[in-house]
């Protein structure tokens, strides 16, 4: 499960790795999915895609940035 940081309005993005389904989800639809521990918890600036590995989907991250001009 990805949950934005701030602005989402408490949606957040839910990947299910068995069947490979990715659905957009409010926090209280799926209160069970917040009660366990998260394995991992990382920033993430944006999500790139999913990429099919041998040993399965792989999420790939934005994880950093800087600026590079403006408009």
């Amino acid at each position: 499960t990805i949950e934005a940081a701030r602005g989402a309005g408490g949606d957040h993005l839910v990947i299910d790795r068995n069947s490979g389904s990715i659905k957009v989800a409010s926090t209280a639809d799926s209160a069970a999915a917040f009660a366990a521990a998260p394995q991992r918890t990382m920033s993430a600036h944006g999500i790139m895609g999913i990429v099919n590995l041998l040993r399965g989907p792989y999420l790939v991250l934005i994880t950093g940035r800087e600026v590079a001009g403006t408009i």
